[in-house]
């Protein structure tokens, strides 16, 4: 089998580029305020009632519903920074005491009243945090787990304010450590039922297919040229090849078919950044990887 060069600028792995180059991404929660009440007790103190999970970790901080959930990152990625945007915070309850976390009421008394000098708030807005998020890898998927809230409480003014939506933002950078992923159906399937955005499993079977079947050697670089993108093969072959190029999260951008003996592509309007690529010839060839435009 001959050597297939694909000339060009630069690899992705290089490491001041990839160091430097991110990529963004968000997500939409819509919030159904709708949902929300809330009840005040004999004490004075206001308790809100709705979707969402209640902290138990500290009964001096008010208590306001939390959502958690999981983002499967696009492969060869990690979280360089994550930011919640609060879409038409408004007004939705004044002068209001929130009560804190975890109540002091025994299960055989049906209510006990609230001593209001032993609750620490914060003289601040709370939370304090509009988010908290980390990572967890499966089987060779990263997923970003976030933790948010679409209230915030203002404990100077006592006001409750809502959003009636939430953007998640996440800036990725490219990730030093990879795991190879495991590509059976059902390890898939659980990643899949886990996350909020299933699709983003087509990066990792893209990248995570065999990358020589057929192929000794293959080196992929591209050549940018005001807006366009040139590929060379150094040699001719008497068989086609089908190239395809994919964002980072599995987005298919670009579909072109080598005719034999074909030797150079041009690819327009294909905006800079990173890309997967999978080359397929006959017989079951084929070579995926990673390649960087300007």
């Amino acid at each position: 089998m001959k050597h297939i060069y694909i000339i060009g600028l630069l690899f992705l792995f290089i490491h001041v580029n990839t160091q430097a180059q991110t990529m963004s991404k968000e997500y939409q929660f819509p919030i159904d305020t709708s949902q929300y009440s809330i009840s005040i007790d004999t004490s004075g103190l206001a308790t809100i009632h709705g979707p969402g999970y209640y902290s138990s970790n500290d009964n001096t901080t008010p208590r306001i519903p939390y959502f958690y959930t999981r983002i499967l990152l696009p492969y060869g990625t990690e979280v360089d920074s994550c930011l919640l945007i609060r879409n038409n915070l408004n007004l939705w309850k004044d002068n209001i005491e929130l009560a804190p976390n975890e109540l002091d009421i025994p299960i055989e008394t049906e209510f006990v009243a609230t001593d209001l000098t032993k609750i620490n708030y914060p003289d601040s807005i709370y939370p304090v945090k509009d988010i908290l998020y980390g990572e967890e890898e499966k089987s060779g998927y990263v997923i970003t787990w976030v933790v948010f809230s679409p209230m915030v409480y203002n404990t100077r003014l006592s006001q409750v304010n809502i959003s009636s939506s939430l953007t998640v933002s996440l800036k990725l950078k490219q990730r030093s450590n990879i795991i190879k992923p495991q590509l059976d159906r059902s390890t898939i399937e659980t990643i899949k039922g886990i996350v909020i955005n299933p699709q983003e499993t087509d990066s990792y079977l893209i990248a995570g297919e065999n990358t020589e079947r057929g192929f000794s050697s293959l080196n992929v670089h591209a050549i940018p040229n005001n807006g366009e993108v040139t590929i060379q093969l150094s040699e001719s072959y008497n068989t086609p090849f089908q190239l395809e190029l994919f964002t980072l999260d599995g987005k298919k951008v670009k579909n072109i078919m080598l005719e034999p003996e074909q030797t150079e592509i041009i690819i327009n309007d294909l905006k800079g950044g990173f890309y997967l690529y999978r080359l397929k010839g006959e017989n079951g060839m084929q070579f995926n990887g990673k390649l960087m435009t300007h």
